[in-house]
């Protein structure tokens, strides 16, 4: 599973040019995210700063427990192998949720790659940051989706991978769930919707209104 775009070093042939338009407008049209969310705890204030932490797991995480952290989160939250992928959707995630009222703090900026780290000392170095709650990015499953395009009467089938994310916000104090997402989305990974989950977050109460240029 990739996260990232091909090398650009390539040429497409003459007679394909028209077919890898068409293929590239449907990415940018057809990409979309289905986010729905779950709010087990009510928001009382927004939060004024979030950390945020990715893993790339199956493991599907029902509560924020030591032996949930011990078996699905520390294995794969600073390793070294998904490190891209991290710094990715990082980066894209501090842009979409940061604003005036909201700090973001990277994970990878508190913990080192492959650092061995405790559950308590997962929940109180974050503490420290001044972070009052997680925001947990889990990059959970992929498949393929099939796909069509015709031209001049020629179709040409493919697949598109598909990828399932899940978010779970946890507060620091009580380590406790307390918003939960799950968004599908369609090729490629880097489309995901942090703007929707920032949006949704807002409206849940957990953030402060967001800036205006929020779009996915």
């Amino acid at each position: 599973m990739t996260l990232f775009k091909p090398s650009p070093n390539f040429s497409i042939p003459g007679e394909l040019k028209y077919l890898a338009l068409s293929v590239s407008l449907f990415l940018v049209t057809g990409c979309g995210t289905t986010l729905k969310t779950v709010t087990p705890t009510q928001a009382d204030h927004p939060y004024k700063k979030i950390a945020l932490t990715v893993i790339n797991t199956h493991g599907e995480l029902r509560d924020f427990s030591k032996q949930s952290f011990d078996s699905i989160v520390n294995p794969v939250f600073n390793n070294l192998k998904d490190m891209q992928i991290r710094t990715t959707l990082e980066e894209m995630f501090t842009r979409k949720l940061s604003s005036p009222a909201t700090s973001i703090i990277k994970s990878s900026d508190v913990f080192k790659i492959h650092e061995n780290v405790s559950y308590n000392d997962y929940l109180n170095r974050l503490q420290s940051s001044g972070a009052e709650a997680v925001l947990i990015i889990g990059l959970s499953t992929s498949w393929g989706s099939q796909t069509s395009t015709t031209h001049h009467n020629d179709t040409v089938t493919g697949s598109n991978p598909n990828f399932l994310f899940l978010y779970y916000l946890v507060d620091l104090k009580t380590a406790q769930q307390i918003w939960l997402g799950n968004d599908r989305v369609i090729y490629r990974a880097e489309n995901v919707s942090a703007g929707d989950v920032n949006r949704a977050l807002y409206k849940s109460g957990y953030i402060s209104k967001p800036v205006s240029n929020t779009a996915n």
